[in-house]
Order: C-alpha cells, then structure tokens, then sequence
C-alpha cells in the first residue's frame, strides 16, 4: 500500500512539474496557436511574436450598446501613427464603473511618434479635455497617454487609450483607468 501512494506521488509531482513548465512557456508567447507552432518554449525565453505586439483580441460587447466590435490583429510595428488614423473621430463611450455610462468623444488625431503628442481630446458633456500622447504605434492599432488638461475634477486625469481599425473603416476606442473603469466605443470620422 505504501508503495501505490508513493508511485502515485511520484506521479502527481511530475505532472505538476510538467505543468509548471507549460505554464511558463506561455507567459513567453502571445497566442496558444504560437505555443503549439513553435515547439517546446524554455522558462523564461520570449517568443518573436510576444515581442511584436498583442496578436487576435476579441473584444466583449460593450456594455449597455448591445455592439459587439470585431476582433482585431495590431499587424506589424510602427514608428509613427498610420495615415488611416490620422482624421477627427467622434463617437458614443460607454463606460463602466464611472460616474456617468454614456457620453460622447470627439478626438482630433495627427501624426506623431512615440512620445510626441499626437490628439487632442474632448468630452463635452463632461466638460473636459486633453491630449494623448504615442506610447505604441502597429499596422491596425494605436496606443496612447491621455492626459487631462481642463475639466480635472470631472475626468480621470491619466488614462490609458487603445484605438483599433475596424473592417468597416470605424476605429474601435478603449480606455482603462488607474482605479480599473474601462470605456469602450465605435468611433466614425467626422
């Protein structure tokens, strides 16, 4: 008897070890698709495709628009904002865990770098504004600081703001805030 249960210890610990492993290989990559592509991934060894950028995000409904954004791929990596961005685009964000669910944007978006201030922002119903700043620019998706300037009482000062390209030309907006309040919406040009 004491035999069985120390075989079968044997056993459980070297599957959890395999586990352990797995597990660590898949912090290193950006999909499973890549995982099971690329073979056997050693602890702490990052992967070609988790260094390009986020891959496939679906992306959930938003809340209380009863809109479902298409998934989308951030493509290849840039220096610069893509041209397809760069226009004003205005929309409905629809925000949870904030004081108001429901209120229009309306962002001026130019050229620019990482670093460089590349839009100037506007929620009129909130009565404030600000600017982004490029932290990460790819093919299909942009990623900036937004930094409030007027209306600091009525907005979060410092948020974190993703717009992806649609297959419709609209561009997908999203937002996460220091204290985990995120808003999504479906922005147009105007």
């Amino acid at each position: 008897m004491a035999e069985k249960q120390s075989a079968s210890r044997k056993k459980i610990v070297g599957l959890v070890a395999a586990a352990g492993t797995v597990i660590a290989g898949l912090a290193n990559v950006a999909t499973i698709a890549d995982f099971f592509k690329g073979g056997e991934v050693a602890a702490g060894t990052a992967t070609s495709s988790a260094t390009a950028g986020p891959r496939t995000r679906v992306v959930p409904p938003m809340d209380g628009s009863g809109i479902t954004p298409t998934p989308y791929e951030a493509g290849e990596s840039r220096q610069s904002v893509p041209d397809p961005f760069l226009a004003t685009w205005t929309g409905i964000v629809f925000q949870r865990g904030g004081p108001s669910t429901k209120y229009p944007v309306e962002i001026e978006l130019a050229g620019g770098r990482p670093g460089e201030q590349i839009a100037r922002v506007r929620y009129d119903t909130l009565d404030c504004g600000g600017v982004w700043r490029l932290q990460t620019a790819w093919a299909e998706v942009i990623r900036s600081t937004e930094s409030i300037q007027s209306g600091r009482s009525h907005c979060e000062d410092t948020v974190t703001v993703t717009l992806s390209m649609q297959p419709d030309g609209q561009v997908y907006y999203e937002f996460l805030d220091t204290e985990g309040r995120v808003g999504q919406g479906i922005l147009h040009k105007s």
